[in-house]
């Protein structure tokens, strides 16, 4: 059974995404599929925090204070005082974050 998930993406990342997919020989529908079902099995956030600005238009879904923390966490990250060996140590330490 399929259900439809409608959500709003930057309009050039979407364009991009789709070409991309394109290229590959599957629809961006079957991309998003595969990653939603990655995340279940796995049940973890695959993302690379440094490639995101949340400063950027498409990050305003974060709340206000989400986007505080994860400014004061990049700048942790870049002076060396916060350095994770394990994505479980990082969804740790954000989750503290998320409870203050």
């Amino acid at each position: 059974m399929s259900t439809i998930v409608n959500f709003k993406a930057d309009e050039k990342v979407k364009k991009e995404a789709q070409k991309i997919a394109k290229e590959m020989g599957v629809s961006l529908s079957a991309i998003l599929n595969m990653f939603m079902a990655q995340f279940v099995r796995d049940r973890k956030l695959n993302i690379d925090l440094n490639e995101l600005d949340i400063r950027e238009e498409k990050f305003e879904n974060f709340n206000k204070k989400t986007q505080k923390h994860i400014l004061e966490a990049e700048e942790e990250y870049k002076s060396g005082k916060m350095k994770f060996y394990d994505p479980e140590e990082a969804i740790e330490f954000i989750s503290a974050l998320a409870k203050e």
